[in-house]
């Protein structure tokens, strides 16, 4: 559902679709379809997270189809400043937190 996602109203998502795809689908009818495909993402996703957690241990290693040539692990850590939720313009009170980022790339 392109139209949902980089669409910014389902109004303009309905024309999007209508304009470009022929489809003829009120925005309430593509909110619902949305809600609908979503829903049924959410139910997948939760299925196959619950069977990973369960498969039996220890778990094997697997390797890749192909070789891989070209890899690259990034690690990084930081701090970051925020503000009180709802304080308004401006910073009226920094809380200070630390951030952890991870990257994995490869060459395909």
């Amino acid at each position: 559902m392109l139209a949902v996602a980089y669409a910014p109203s389902y109004s303009i998502g309905e024309l999007v679709l209508r304009k470009i795809g022929g489809i003829e689908l009120t925005g309430r009818g593509l909110n619902k379809t949305a809600v609908k495909i979503g829903s049924e993402m959410v139910v997948q996703r939760d299925l196959r997270t619950e069977a990973y957690f369960h498969q039996p241990l220890p778990r094997g290693n697997t390797r890749s189809r192909d070789g891989i040539e070209l890899a690259c692990v990034s690690v990084d850590g930081g701090r970051m400043q925020t503000r009180d939720e709802g304080g308004g313009q401006g910073v009226h009170r920094r809380i200070g937190g630390r951030t952890k980022s991870a990257l994995f790339l490869r060459d395909e």
